[in-house]
């Protein structure tokens, strides 16, 4: 299941970021994602950081939000096991 929730403003965030932590916590596979970031502004990092700053996310958390996206992805299990390794080498 995919539920897609698109917060536009920090304010927006705040008002409902709560429901999201909460997804996370609760096992769903929650993940941050940025859509034509030189249109609509919002690059993936600064989605990252607005999400986790709003939210009070720890950093597993946002591990977790990133395997959760290459999970997500349409890649070959080959390399998505190879991204997800990645992600854990880069949070280390």
């Amino acid at each position: 299941m995919t539920v897609e929730i698109d917060v536009p403003t920090a304010s927006a965030m705040r008002a409902i970021g709560h429901r999201i932590a909460k997804l996370l916590r609760a096992g769903v596979h929650v993940t941050i994602n940025s859509d034509d970031p030189a249109y609509f502004g919002g690059y993936i990092g600064e989605n990252y950081r607005a999400t986790a700053e709003a939210l009070d996310l720890t950093p597993r958390e946002l591990v977790r939000i990133a395997e959760h996206a290459v999970h997500a992805s349409f890649l070959p299990e080959d390399e998505r096991l190879a991204l997800t390794a990645a992600v854990h080498k880069a949070s280390a």
